[in-house]
């Protein structure tokens, strides 16, 4: 799909991705609105254009950025949980949640 091959040379550098792929990447944020499926397909996509060998200069760096962002959130979110945890305010976060009416349709069972 975004395969090196298909951008030519021009003067001996590679010709910029086109606008269309730009459009066609940003689409595939659309996975994300299948539940659990279209995510782990989503990151799997991520990785697969982020380390293969035949994707576009450009749009393989892109996506390793977006991997390292990824990452430090991801890092975030365990430190502030771990952090939560261990000051007792996660449970009473919890609670909140679960006392709130906006959330008593869904049948949400948190711990």
């Amino acid at each position: 799909m975004f395969d090196e091959s298909k951008l030519q040379m021009k003067n001996g550098v590679n010709a910029h991705v086109k606008i269309g792929d730009w459009m066609l990447v940003d689409c595939l944020s659309f996975l994300n609105i299948i539940p659990i499926v279209g995510q782990i397909a989503y990151i799997v996509i991520f990785f697969v254009l982020a380390f293969s060998s035949k994707t576009a200069g450009p749009i393989k760096t892109r996506f390793q950025a977006n991997l390292i962002w990824a990452a430090i959130a991801l890092g975030i979110y365990i430190v502030l949980f771990i952090i939560l945890a261990a000051t007792g305010m996660l449970s009473e976060i919890i609670t909140q949640i679960q006392n709130d009416p906006a959330f008593q349709g869904f049948g949400i069972a948190l711990f």
